[in-house]
């Protein structure tokens, strides 16, 4: 007989993680816009945009695999506070920035180590904390706590930038950190069984486990996808006069919200790997069509993006976990993410130089093929193959 406490989702600790999270969202979500900073007041082309994306999205790879052998090891609420405290002073340094040079790359790199740290520790203890049977549910609502920053931060950060400039508007994100190094100590983070050397693998040993090297394969893609959309937009849409860019971010995160909370319930009993497959379907679609963004339009783009996402990444992150050995699930978690977040590296380096070299739609045509591709290999894989059953 089931245990209805045991299987309660939203417990106390749950929730505490999720309202540190949120606060780092805010800070980490304000910075959504920084391809419009670099355009409109340091005059940053296409293929200089793409790099600064790389380097950020490289340091959160190195923060990522780092933390996620360490939080198996050590614990996890002390890396959630290091990464919200480093998140915090890199935010407040940009009042130093004034032209495009290394210390933007210095300051951005900071960033992705400090959302590595974050995310490692955050997403490890939500799995610890989660009823089995809820492992998709408690996945997208640790989602969420970005997904509700999404639309948030880039209004105020647009708001203040207009206002009162944009090194102001980057010092209120560091507040959002802030709140989270204070939330963070409201954690209890939970007892784990006694480690023996057997069950721990190394961290090597789970990203070259076969299971995790398809996962990798088709998140590294959807990665690409999802970075060259979120970061490339922005100076296409400034390109074909396109104003208010955190329309987008607001129809992103209302539709992936409307998902997370709305739809989350029913993932796990649908099928993760139904749902998988069709959301990633839906991410193929989203991300070609971004190519005529002056007839899409941000509205619609953002909407359809926000939906494929927030259906696909929390359902095909718990196939990826599922099973997991409980001195493990850090290193898969965090193993998944930095596969995610070396596609979106790779994807606005390379396609960031392509579209400074041939415009900005035949790189949204390149990567919707890519996504596609991906669909085929995770439609075969033993993970997906479920949802053509009946």
């Amino acid at each position: 007989m089931t245990n209805p406490r045991k299987d309660r989702l939203l417990s106390r600790d749950l929730v505490s993680i999720l309202v540190a999270q949120t606060c780092f969202g805010y800070s980490f979500s304000s910075f959504l816009l920084f391809p419009k900073f670099l355009v409109t007041e340091l005059g940053a082309n296409p293929a200089q945009i793409g790099q600064v994306a790389t380097a950020n999205r490289f340091s959160t790879m190195v923060g990522l695999l780092v933390s996620g052998v360490m939080v198996d090891r050590f614990g996890r609420r002390p890396f959630l506070t290091a990464g919200a405290v480093l998140m915090t002073l890199a935010s407040l340094s940009f009042y130093w920035v004034h032209e495009f040079g290394s210390l933007i790359f210095l300051l951005r790199g900071c960033q992705g180590l400090a959302f590595g740290m974050a995310f490692a520790a955050g997403s490890a203890l939500v799995v610890d904390l989660a009823p089995p049977r809820k492992l998709a549910q408690a996945i997208g609502y640790f989602g969420v706590t970005m997904l509700s920053t999404n639309a948030l931060a880039p209004l105020s950060v647009e708001a203040l930038a207009a206002v009162s400039g944009w090194r102001f508007a980057f010092a209120a994100a560091a507040l959002g950190a802030g709140a989270c190094v204070l939330a963070s100590f409201l954690i209890r983070e939970p007892r784990r069984g006694q480690i023996e050397t057997r069950q721990v693998s190394g961290l090597l040993q789970v990203a070259l486990d076969p299971k995790q090297l398809r996962c990798a394969l088709v998140i590294a893609i959807v990665g690409a996808a999802f970075a060259t959309v979120f970061v490339l937009h922005q100076p296409f849409a400034v390109e074909v006069g396109l104003d208010q860019l955190s329309l987008f971010f607001v129809a992103y995160t209302g539709a992936a919200l409307l998902v997370r909370l709305g739809a989350g319930p029913f993932v796990d009993r649908i099928g993760r790997s139904r749902v998988a497959v069709g959301s990633l379907f839906l991410y193929a679609v989203a991300v070609s069509l971004t190519a005529d963004l002056p007839e899409v339009g941000l509205l619609a783009l953002g909407a359809l993006l926000g939906l494929a996402h927030g259906f696909f990444y929390p359902s095909f992150n718990a196939l990826a976990v599922e099973g997991a050995n409980e001195h493990d699930r850090g290193k898969i978690m965090a193993v998944f993410q930095a596969w995610f977040t070396a596609g979106g590296a790779f994807g606005t380096f390379a396609l960031g130089a392509l579209a400074h070299a041939q415009g900005y739609p035949v790189v949204f045509l390149v990567v919707g093929v890519a996504a596609f591709l991906a669909l085929g290999v995770l439609a075969i894989s033993p993970e997906g193959r479920p949802a053509f059953r009946r």
